[in-house]
Parts: C-alpha cells; sequence; structure tokens
C-alpha cells in the first residue's frame, strides 16, 4: 500500500510533505511566538476572552498536529498508518482542546460573576446617590443605567426568602436577591408598585433544562397558598430571573378579579350564542389584559439588561401579533430609552384604567387605543405619534 500511493500519487505526496514542513518551521519561528503572543494581549484587552481561549486552544491543537506529522518516529512508519496515527490523534486531540476550552471557560465566568456581584451589587441603601442595578455577568448584556426618584431605602427593598435547597447556594441566592432589587429599583422609578407580600421562592426540579416560572396571579392572605418556583436550567440565567420577576409583578399590577361565568342551559344554545356568552365585555378585558401585558413584559426586561431582540425574536413580515415587543424596541432606538420605558408602564397603566367595552374593537385596536393614551400622557403633543405609526406599519401590525 505504502509503495502504491507513493508510486501512484508522487506530487500529492510530496505536497503535503512540504506543506507539513513549512507549517513546522513557520510555528517553531520566534517571530511566531511573539506576534502570537502581542495577538493575544490585545484580545484580553479588549475583553474578548472568550475568543482568546478559542483561538489559543485552536492553536494548541494545529501545532501539535502539525508537530507530530514532523516527529522522526513517525516518518519510518507507512503512509496508510501515518494517516491513521495523525488522524486519531486529531480527533483525541481535538476532544481534549474542546473539554479543556470549556473548563476554562467556565472557570473564568464563574470569577465574573463572584466578582460582578461583590464589586457591583445593586445599592438602593443610599437617598443622596443615583441608583444603578446590578452589573451583568459577561456572557448577557448590562443593565442600562437608571436614574431614580430619591426615596427611603426601604421603598425599594425586595425581601426575600428561599425555600430549603441544595440548589440554592449561597452564591445564587446573593446573585438573585441582587438581580431581583436592582429590577425592583427600576420598574420602581418608573411608577409601577412593587408587591411586599413575594412569596418564598422554590425551585422545580422535575425538568433540569427547564427556563420557565410559576406563581399565582392574586396574592392570598394564606402564606402557604401564594408560590413564586423558578425551574432548574434557569437558576443561572440572570436574564431570565428578572424577566420571572417583572412577569410577576405585571401581573399583580395588572390582575382583576374573573368575572363570574355561568352558561344557561348550553345544549339549547346556537354556536352564536354560546360564543356570546363566552365573549363578553368583562370576560374580553381579562384576555386582553394578559395579551397586552406580555409584550410590555418583554420590552422591560429587554430594555434593563440593554439588550436587543435576537433574529428569531423578531417579527417576519407580515406581523401575526407577535412582534408587538420588537417595536416598542425600534421605538427605544428612535426616541430613547427614557421615553419608551415610560411608554411601556403608562400603556399598562391605561390597560389598568380603561376596561375593554366595546366588542366591534378588536386586540390591536384595544391595544393601539391605550398605546395612543398612554403617548398623550408623556409626549407633548402627541408629537412622537406618527413616528412610532410609521414603526407599527413596518410589518402591517397597524393597517396603512
Amino acid at each position: 500500500m505504502h509503495e502504491y500511493i507513493a508510486l501512484r500519487h508522487p506530487i500529492l505526496v510530496a505536497r503535503v510533505d512540504w506543506a507539513a514542513e513549512r507549517l513546522h518551521n513557520f510555528f517553531s519561528a520566534a517571530a511566531f511566538a511573539v506576534i502570537l503572543a502581542l495577538a493575544l494581549v490585545v484580545l484580553v484587552a479588549s475583553g474578548l476572552i472568550s475568543l482568546t481561549i478559542g483561538v489559543s486552544c485552536g492553536l494548541l491543537w494545529l501545532v501539535a498536529i502539525v508537530w507530530l506529522s514532523r516527529a522522526r518516529w513517525l516518518t519510518q512508519l507507512t503512509i496508510p498508518t501515518r494517516a491513521v496515527v495523525i488522524l486519531v490523534s486529531a480527533g483525541i486531540l481535538a476532544f481534549g482542546c474542546l473539554r479543556f476550552r470549556n473548563l476554562s471557560l467556565h472557570s473564568y465566568l464563574d470569577q465574573q460573576r463572584s466578582a460582578s456581584h461583590e464589586i457591583s451589587a445593586p445599592s438602593a441603601t443610599a437617598s443622596n446617590q443615583t441608583a444603578r442595578p446590578t452589573q451583568a455577568q459577561p456572557v448577557i448584556a448590562s443593565p442600562a443605567p437608571i436614574e431614580v426618584q430619591r426615596q427611603p431605602p426601604e421603598a425599594t427593598k425586595v425581601e426575600l426568602m428561599f425555600k430549603d435547597s441544595p440548589l440554592f447556594t449561597k452564591q445564587r441566592r446573593e446573585t438573585i436577591s441582587g438581580d431581583i432589587n436592582g429590577f425592583a429599583l427600576y420598574l420602581n422609578a418608573l411608577g409601577v408598585p412593587i408587591p411586599t407580600d413575594i412569596p418564598p421562592i422554590g425551585i422545580d426540579t422535575t425538568n433540569s433544562k427547564g427556563a420557565g416560572w410559576s406563581f399565582n396571579e392574586q396574592s392570598n392572605n394564606k402564606y402557604y397558598y401564594n408560590k413564586f418556583t423558578l425551574q432548574q436550567g434557569m437558576l443561572d440565567d440572570r436574564r431570565k430571573i428578572t424577566e420571572a420577576f417583572c412577569n410577576f409583578v405585571i401581573g399583580r399590577f395588572i390582575y382583576k378579579p374573573r368575572p363570574a361565568f355561568v352558561l344557561a342551559d348550553p345544549e339549547k344554545q346556537t354556536p352564536q350564542q354560546f360564543y356570546d356568552a363566552t365573549h363578553t365585555p368583562e370576560q374580553m378585558d381579562q384576555t386582553y389584559r394578559w395579551m397586552a401585558s406580555v409584550p410590555l413584559t418583554q420590552y422591560l426586561n429587554h430594555s434593563y439588561w440593554n439588550q436587543q431582540f435576537a433574529k428569531n425574536q423578531r417579527p417576519v413580515c407580515p406581523d401575526q401579533g407577535d412582534g408587538t415587543a420588537c417595536y416598542f424596541w425600534k421605538t427605544r432606538m428612535r426616541f430613547g430609552k427614557e421615553f419608551t420605558d415610560k411608554l411601556a408602564v403608562f400603556t399598562l397603566r391605561a390597560i389598568v384604567d380603561k376596561p375593554y367595552t366595546d366588542l366591534t374593537q378588536h386586540y390591536r385596536q384595544y391595544f393601539y387605543e391605550r398605546l395612543s393614551l398612554a403617548d398623550s400622557v408623556i409626549d407633548n403633543e402627541n408629537a412622537k405619534m406618527p413616528g412610532i405609526d410609521t414603526i407599527l406599519k413596518e410589518c402591517g401590525w397597524l393597517p396603512n
């Protein structure tokens, strides 16, 4: 086989050998070590730690393979044997470099989480200072700075109780508490009331990769009937933690007791009578309140972390109704964070203050009416409303 390959493909064998020799000489040169060191210094100084670790591990793998291909003992083997040895070694080294990269990156991120909490935990204890939310981990965007009204510390301090679980480590409890207090400060500065009866926080361990949450929509004076549960997969996702808390706060803010539902003799009703009985203004107000709160909650959480919506979170034209939060982000890009954050909160207040009464009004008309009402409160002469209309018409959310 060795003679066959050497005689059949002499040029290919010579070129591979020449390329391996040149790479070996290049990596062995002192200039390469200096250039690589300078490049890595720039990457580290720029804060691109993930890229630095990836480049280092990639070069580690490549240099090891090139060095192996020029080892004297390997050149004494036949061509097929050499190829097998190099391929197997490349696979083993690739696995080892990937594991080493992951271990190094996780160790770095753990150190950053600890340092981030110790250095920049949110402060609401000095009434003569401007309070800011906790800085984020490197893997997600940092919270945008917010200016808050001066008020006593107890106005926004959220006391949390965690259910006993080995998953709630001291570091996790401190991080979750810090992030929730930072977000509470942000919402409170916008005029959103923060509940004082936050239930003990528990963990749903039935799905270790789940990233959801659950809580009861109405406060119960029996504390053991209240719940606030996080799924196990989100415990170290700081943005998910604040999203869950935002849903809890907004859910309590827009809560309204469900209307009594009585369906008399349903077997004798026509489909239209059944529809009318299940779509009363009171029932539709409940549904529309919840529908409107979802995109506003998403926007507020993204705005807090100063994080744009991912490509797969943006609407596909024509919009089928799932792009409202992204339109608020576009409004933020055009008119600024301060204005758009207030617009979102005052839209929520209009939802609470103006119940649904017009059965001819579909959801988008309902939402737009309350959005316009909110704009009239914070926007002099509704000067920004034409620009907001343009954004809403881009994908057909608002008909032309």
